[in-house]
């Protein structure tokens, strides 16, 4: 998979700037923006479930009423999944896959 982001000139400057300050030596462009990406997945997937989370503790009472199973909503949530089938989840080892990142800059 190829994702191309298009960068202003001013967040294109704020990229440079961070990049410059926080890349390990020896650690690559491609690298670090997936390490970014990934790490914004990441933070996105625990912002979603908190509001799932609290949309549910709000409606419980009519999620249930609506035969909504409140209880597995909220193991599911907390990284408690008990049971999913192979056929169901086909989920690739993310850090074995090839996924090259390019950044864009078209104000430059």
């Amino acid at each position: 998979m190829k994702i191309t982001i298009k960068l202003n000139k001013e967040e294109a400057t704020a990229y440079s700037n961070m990049k410059k300050s926080l890349v390990p030596e020896g650690v690559n462009d491609d690298v670090f923006v997936r390490n970014v990406f990934f790490m914004g997945l990441e933070q996105f997937h625990r912002n979603t479930m908190e509001m799932m989370q609290k949309y549910v503790s709000e409606n419980e009472e009519k999620l249930r009423a609506e035969g909504v199973d409140v209880d597995s909503i909220f193991d599911i949530s907390k990284g408690n999944i008990t049971e999913v089938a192979e056929d169901e989840a086909p989920v690739e080892n993310v850090s074995e896959a090839e996924a090259p990142v390019e950044t864009e800059n078209n104000d430059q």
